[in-house]
């Protein structure tokens, strides 16, 4: 199988990346976690909160981990994105 053809970087999109690299690699925080759902935004949540609140609820494995985010209430906030994130099952 061949594999698909495509175009190299321009400059600018070079640069937007090497930008978003470094913006995430700065992070002055370990307590976040993201989630996606095939759609264009980053859900940020606490996740040494929602580890520690899932510690203290076990049964809660059985809700879907956007559920147990939102019962917890450790939604810190969503980031929009200039394009979709896929994910597989």
């Amino acid at each position: 199988m061949k594999k698909a053809k495509k175009a190299p970087l321009t400059t600018e999109e070079k640069a937007w990346l090497k930008n978003l690299r470094k913006v995430l690699k700065d992070c002055p925080s370990a307590r976040f976690g993201a989630q996606v759902f095939g759609e264009p935004e980053l859900l940020l949540f606490d996740n040494l909160a929602q580890d520690e609140w899932e510690d203290s609820y076990p049964d809660t494995y059985k809700l879907s981990r956007h559920d147990r985010i939102e019962t917890a209430g450790t939604k810190i906030t969503t980031l929009k994105l200039p394009f979709f994130i896929e994910f597989e099952m």
